[in-house]
């Protein structure tokens, strides 16, 4: 039956439904705001109870290995007292998670759990705030820090410590965008670091260390990892396959197969053995290694929507990618990679000659 009356307006009844319903909408977005408003009051209570703990437990800290940064830290942060020091918080992550009172930890379990050689195949451990504090405050002005004792402080191994307190001196800790490396970087890599060393040793031969690439790296403002990495998976790689005429060669899925059937999971694979077979000819036990444990497994992650991915998930990946009939089997490389590629070969072939290098390979 309609409520309209008979001049054909609503009737006095359908005006009271629909206010009453107008009322009862705006009372709902009413409380919705409400919600709103209290969750990011949590969230700003949060960050702030975050900060101020981040801090108190640097000062505790301070207080007892460097008691001279600890006044200085002080006087600009004015940091709270703290019922608990770093090394209980970490050791209590370590033992069972136990929070100790400070809940603000509760999404770091891992924390405080020592890998000093971290299983290959398992995921890094990401430095967080009050770590990153820890060592900017152990830095002395010219940038030195006691490796070891912040190491043993933070349950982590020395090399970790060392290459986050390079970072943190290069990048302040903000996230940097990730730039390719320049042909003039490149030829500066074969330049001053590999053609000299040629002389005595073989190509194949040939690593770097941090001591060896660190003024190369600030001068490029790269890390030193980031500079040994560039040479062992791509620099020495490519060179050593267009010598074995073996220059982008397909070997992603036999690599895959020849790994799943022959190894149990990532701790059982031997890369000097995988290296040493002729069908990865040109191919270095770092190139492989960088193939299959980031390349594929990142894009076997990707794929399969898990972080636990399996030797078997990366095979049946490359399967899929690289299988018979594949559009990636049949696709060429991009010019601009390939052209790279050339520039990279045919400036090393004319510092060879130049230099009167043999018996390189």
């Amino acid at each position: 039956m309609s409520g309209m009356g008979p001049s054909g307006r609503p009737s006095i009844l359908e005006l009271l439904l629909e206010s009453r319903a107008r009322l009862e909408g705006q009372g709902k977005v009413e409380e919705q705001e409400r919600e709103v408003d209290e969750m990011q009051y949590e969230k700003c209570k949060f960050q702030a109870s975050t900060e101020c703990m981040t801090r108190g437990l640097v000062m505790k800290y301070l207080q007892q290995v460097a008691p001279s940064l600890a006044k200085g830290f002080q006087e600009k942060f004015q940091p709270g007292e703290m019922e608990v020091t770093l090394e209980e918080v970490l050791g209590g992550y370590r033992r069972e998670g136990v929070k100790l009172g400070v809940k603000i930890l509760k999404n770091h379990k891992s924390l405080g759990q020592r890998f000093k050689n971290r299983t290959t195949g398992t995921k890094r451990r990401k430095f967080i705030a009050v770590e990153d504090d820890v060592i900017r405050a152990a830095m002395s002005q010219g940038g030195e820090i006691d490796s070891k004792e912040v190491a043993k402080q933070l349950n982590r191994c020395e090399k970790s410590v060392i290459n986050r307190a390079e970072i943190l001196k290069r990048t302040g800790g903000k996230k940097m965008k990730i730039c390719r490396f320049s042909l003039p970087e490149d030829l500066m890599i074969l330049e001053t670091l590999i053609l000299p060393r040629l002389m005595n040793d073989k190509l194949s031969a040939i690593t770097l260390t941090n001591h060896c690439v660190k003024e190369l790296a600030t001068q490029t403002n790269r890390g030193k990892e980031v500079v040994i990495r560039r040479w062992l998976s791509t620099l020495q790689p490519t060179l050593l396959q267009h010598y074995t005429g073996t220059l982008n060669l397909r070997v992603e899925r036999m690599l895959a197969n020849h790994i799943v059937e022959n190894y149990r999971d990532y701790r059982d694979i031997r890369w000097e053995e995988v290296a040493a077979r002729k069908e990865y000819a040109g191919h270095t036990v770092s190139s492989l290694k960088d193939m299959f444990l980031s390349k594929l497994k990142n894009a076997a992650s990707q794929k399969y929507k898990t972080s636990d991915v399996t030797l078997s998930k990366i095979s049946d990946y490359c399967e899929l990618v690289y299988g018979e009939g594949s559009s990636s089997r049949l696709r060429s490389m991009d010019k601009p990679r390939l052209q790279r590629q050339q520039d990279v070969i045919n400036y090393f072939e004319g510092k060879v000659e130049e230099l009167g290098i043999k018996d390189f390979l």
